[in-house]
This record gives C-alpha cells, sequence and structure tokens, in this order.
C-alpha cells in the first residue's frame, strides 16, 4: 500500500510520452530526417513555420516541406549527410506571410562512422535580429557623433556579430556538461569574470544544484542554494524572473561567494583574507514562462557590469537556456529509449526460456515413462529370477525390451541435452551481447530448435535453407533477437487467418564480406500503409491483443546499429511478406 509522501514512478511508456511532450512544446523547430531525405520525426513548430502538422510532416520530402527554402538549403544538406555539422541562419516565410529570422542547425546522426540521418534545430532569432538591425540603424544616424561614440558602435556591432557565432557554437550542442563549458568559455571571453557559475532546478523544484562552477579558471565545488531562500539572489532570479545586477560593499563582499559555507561551517579562515568581491550579475535561465536554472558572473570590481555587459550576459542566457532545454530532452529520451529496449528484451528471453520448457517436455517425458516402465518390469523379472520361475524366451524377450527402452532413453535424452546446450549458448547471447565468431547455419537451427515444436503444434512449418560455411565476427544474441521477433511476427500477424503456414529462413554470401538473410512467409501480408509504418515506435494492428509495436523497432535499431547492416520489407496483401537482412559478416566495433 503506498503511503503519503512515497514518490510514484511513471512507466517507461509514459516517460516516453512526457519526453514527445517537452520537445512538442519546444518554440523551435526539432526534427529527423534520414538519408533519403524523409522526415523521421518533428514536433509541433513544423506547422507554425511551415503550416503542416506531425502527421503530415512524418514520411514527407525534405524538398515538399520546404519549399523554395530547400535549394537556398541544398549545399548544407549535402554537408550533413557527408558528416560536417551545419549551422547557419535564413530568412523564412511562414503561412502568415511575415518574414521570420531562423538560426538552423544540422547535426549527422553517425553510428560506427556512417552517417544514418540528421538532427534539424531551428531556433527563432527574429528578436536578436531586431536588436541587431535597430543597432546597425543607430550605427548609421550617428554617423556625424564623436570618435569615440562610433568607437563604441562598432565594438557593439563586432560584438553582436561574435554572439551569433557564438550562439550557434552553444545551440549545436545536446550534452548538458558541454553546453556548460562552452558558456564559460564565451562569457569569460566577452565579460569580466571572476567566478562563473551554472546552477539549475532540481527535479523537487525545490532548490539550485550546481552544475558547472569555475573559479580562477578552476573548476571548484559549489553548494545548493534553497529557493526558499528569500534573500539570495539566485532564488530571486528564479521566482521573479528577472536579471540581477548588484555592487556588493567591501564588509559583505563575500557574503555571496560559494567558498563561504565552508569559511563559515570550518572558521579556520577569516573572510578578511579572501579577495573583495565587488560586482554580481545573475540572471535566470528562462524557456517560455519558466526558468530551468540560473547563470551568474562575479568581478572583482565595483559597477564592473554596465547595460552594454547585461545586454550580452542575457543574450548568452538565452543561448544557454535553449541549448540546455534541448539537452535535457534528448538525454530523457535517450533513457527512456533505453529503458524500452532493456525490457523488450528481458521480455524476449523469458518467451524463450518458456518455449525451451516447452519444448523440454517431450523427450523428458518420454525418458521418464520409458524408465518407469523398464522399472517395473525389471521389478517382475527380478520376482520370477528369485521364485526360479524365469523361462529363457521371457529374459529374452526382456533382454530386447531393455534394449529398445535404452535406445528411446538415450534419444530422448540426447534431444534434451541438444536443446539445453541451444538455450544455454542463446541465452549467453542474448543477455551479454556477445562477439564472436559463429557459422550462421548453426546458430539459426540451434535458435529454431528451441520454438520448433511450438510451430509445430500450431501445423505450421518452419524451414532453414542456408549453406554451411557462411562464418560471421557478429552478435548472434541480437542476430537471434531479430530473428526472433520477426517468427513471432509472422505467428502473430501473418497466420492469424491462415492454415499449414511456412517460413522459410535462407541466407547466401554475396562476398567474402557481405551476406543477405531472408526471412519469408506465405501469410496474409500488409498493405502500404502498414508496411510504411512497420518499423516505427509503437506502431502495430494488435494494441491490446499482444501486439507491444516495438518488436520489429527494436529489430530495426539493432540491425541497423549493432549489426551494422540494413532491413528492408516487400509484402503484398495475401501473398505473404519477405524480410531481407543485408549484414556485413564482421560487424562494427562497439
Amino acid at each position: 500500500m503506498k503511503k503519503s509522501g512515497d514518490k510514484v514512478q511513471p512507466p517507461p511508456i509514459q516517460n516516453v510520452e512526457i519526453a514527445l511532450k517537452v520537445i512538442d512544446h519546444l518554440s523551435a523547430m526539432t526534427g529527423y530526417w534520414n538519408t533519403d531525405l524523409i522526415c523521421q520525426f518533428s514536433n509541433n513548430a513544423y506547422s507554425h513555420w511551415f503550416g503542416k502538422s506531425k502527421e503530415q510532416m512524418r514520411g514527407i520530402y525534405m524538398r515538399d516541406a520546404l519549399g523554395p527554402i530547400f535549394e537556398k538549403n541544398l549545399a548544407h544538406i549535402q554537408a550533413v549527410l557527408r558528416g560536417e555539422l551545419q549551422v547557419f541562419e535564413r530568412e523564412v516565410v511562414i503561412p502568415d506571410g511575415s518574414i521570420r529570422h531562423s538560426l538552423m542547425t544540422y547535426t549527422p546522426d553517425i553510428v560506427d562512422g556512417k552517417v544514418c540521418g540528421f538532427f534539424v534545430h531551428v531556433a527563432d532569432v527574429t528578436p536578436l535580429k531586431k536588436v541587431e538591425f535597430e543597432l546597425a540603424a543607430a550605427k548609421e544616424a550617428a554617423a556625424a557623433v564623436a570618435e569615440q561614440e562610433l568607437a563604441t558602435l562598432k565594438q557593439t556591432n563586432a560584438t553582436l556579430e561574435r554572439l551569433s557565432v557564438i550562439g550557434q557554437d552553444i545551440t549545436a550542442q545536446l550534452d548538458t556538461s558541454v553546453v556548460c563549458h562552452s558558456l564559460y568559455h564565451h562569457v569569460t571571453g566577452l565579460l569580466e569574470t571572476s567566478s562563473f557559475s551554472v546552477l539549475l532546478v532540481d527535479d523537487s523544484s525545490l532548490s539550485l544544484h550546481p552544475a558547472l562552477h569555475m573559479e580562477s579558471e578552476q573548476e571548484r565545488e559549489h553548494h545548493s542554494v534553497e529557493l526558499s531562500d528569500t534573500a539570495h539572489p539566485y532564488s530571486i532570479c528564479i521566482r521573479e524572473l528577472r536579471d540581477i545586477c548588484m555592487d556588493i560593499p567591501s564588509d559583505h563582499a563575500n557574503d555571496f561567494s560559494p567558498a563561504v559555507v565552508t569559511i563559515k561551517k570550518n572558521n579556520n579562515t577569516s573572510l578578511a583574507d579572501r579577495d573583495d568581491v565587488h560586482s554580481l550579475l545573475c540572471a535566470p535561465l528562462r524557456v517560455a514562462d519558466h526558468a530551468i536554472g540560473v547563470m551568474a558572473l562575479q568581478a572583482r570590481r565595483a559597477q564592473a557590469y554596465g547595460e552594454r555587459e547585461r545586454l550580452i550576459f542575457k543574450t548568452l542566457c538565452a543561448y544557454g537556456a535553449i541549448a540546455l532545454e534541448n539537452a535535457f530532452a534528448y538525454q530523457r529520451l535517450q533513457n527512456a529509449q533505453e529503458q524500452l529496449v532493456a525490457q523488450e528484451k528481458m521480455a524476449a528471453l523469458g518467451s524463450l526460456v518458456a518455449g525451451v520448457a516447452h519444448e523440454l517436455n517431450t523427450p523428458i517425458g518420454n525418458s521418464v515413462l520409458t524408465a518407469s516402465t523398464l522399472s517395473e518390469k525389471s521389478t517382475v523379472m527380478a520376482t520370477k529370477h528369485r521364485d526360479q520361475n524365469l523361462r529363457r524366451s521371457e529374459l529374452d524377450l526382456f533382454i530386447k525390451q531393455v534394449e529398445q527402452a535404452s535406445n528411446l532413453l538415450v534419444h530422448s535424452l540426447e534431444s534434451a541435452a541438444d536443446l539445453v546446450l541451444s538455450f544455454k549458448q542463446i541465452a549467453v547471447d542474448r543477455t551479454t551481447a556477445q562477439r564472436r565468431e559463429f557459422d550462421l547455419r548453426k546458430t539459426c537451427h540451434d535458435l529454431c530448435a528451441t520454438i520448433a515444436n511450438q510451430i509445430n503444434a500450431r501445423q505450421h512449418q518452419l524451414i532453414v535453407d542456408i549453406p554451411d560455411g557462411i562464418l560471421l565476427d557478429s552478435y548472434p544474441g541480437p542476430l537471434g533477437q531479430v530473428i526472433m521477433n520477426l517468427i513471432n511476427n509472422a505467428l502473430l500477424h501473418g497466420f492469424e487467418h491462415v492454415d499449414n503456414g511456412k517460413i522459410i529462413i535462407s541466407a547466401i554470401a554475396l562476398s567474402k564480406d557481405k551476406l543477405q538473410l531472408r526471412l519469408e512467409d506465405n501469410g496474409c501480408g500488409m498493405n502500404e500503409h502498414v508496411m510504411g509504418h512497420i518499423f516505427d515506435p509503437f506502431f502495430t494492428t494488435k494494441m491490446g491483443q499482444g501486439g507491444t509495436g516495438l518488436g520489429l523497432s527494436i529489430s530495426y535499431n539493432i540491425v541497423t546499429s549493432i549489426l551494422g547492416g540494413k532491413i528492408s520489407v516487400y509484402s503484398q496483401a495475401g501473398m505473404g511478406s519477405s524480410f531481407t537482412l543485408d549484414l556485413p559478416r564482421h560487424a562494427p566495433l562497439q
């Protein structure tokens, strides 16, 4: 029974939904396109920019989505497909006819040295561009003023150009630590800094915990700040969503120093022994109408931060907030995907154990029956021998029966031993993803042996048509999971209304480095709509009836990532289905 105060953990599927909702609520466009320039994922922001919903975006060709912008972006698209990060600005005419300035980031998705697609992030930087245009106009209007004012305007313009480059660098990152260090690097290059801190709101929303603190160019520890602290400027930033710039009196210079807590606790050092910190500038890392953290600077000089410095600082905070929010969403999505994959693997292993137990019932049952019958006959013969009532014909018959029973026992126990050996190898491979050299035919035969009786009981056939001698240096466990998922897909979907179904697993060596593995069935097949979404996560035609929508999605990820190959499907309604795996014989190193 749950008690008051117990923390309820949401189920893994809810975690994915939360992550997707977070991405959908981002004001920036976020999407993923494969190497064929087909949209695999997009958030709701695309409807504002291009007038197309998420459902309309999925599966759309990039040229059709972008319209005339496609030709302008073509050079960047070609570059990212070569594995080169692309960050650039572009003017976009949105459906209401207004022109928006965008900061576009194309990040290649590189797996094992190969580009599998690319992430697209488009941020609306129209407000920043507006500021840039206004400052440029002010620069032209002030052409007649004194030389010092002109120099100040030139410096401002140079700073804005540098900020544009800095923004591209910061928002291109998807790792929290990298974002924080990038912010530190750029802040110290623009503003006077004796210490730099980034603190993030914790999961309980009760305190700020340190993500990075730098002091005198060294990374140091930092204490947490309670948001209930009504006097601390960091907590004020979060509650009131505003920046704070203050000069600290010399006798209170260390009140906001991160090291002051340790000093007060130990009483070994006087506050007077530390250099005064005369200026403090902090601002919330704000996304929409809420803050995810705070960024702060300290300087050993009074009035170190004027209007220009505060503008630069707030701009960097805006870039940092966008980058950190994207990093959080990306990490949550990765965690949710990893949990789902792990659960699917355990479910598949549990199904395998149940199947092996079912397969072992027949040989072990035969052995028990034969042994018990032999025991009974031995007792009868022993009694007759003891009573000297044993005839030669009875002894001859008993010897013949013992010989038959022994052969049957040997055969049954050998079958059981073969099943156990197959299961042991498959179980080890699946749980450890162990890389080793193996024969493809033997591995497929061992796998199929564990479910042969189950398939035969349904009056279906499972045929392995693979020649000997096709050796692979790869991961038999993940490969076995893919094959088992494809077999289960045929049993659950393909043979739903089909009697005497047939599954054929075949393979050919295309070269010394490549092979093609194919799994075909004569089931009901599928239409073009189903075939177009069959590898999508959570897509199933049997939701609530044994289908999770994850089996083929996980199989696709295993083939394209762990095994380093490709998987494709061909099917027609009523004509069965054929899955083709093009695999390297030497899997890429993990």
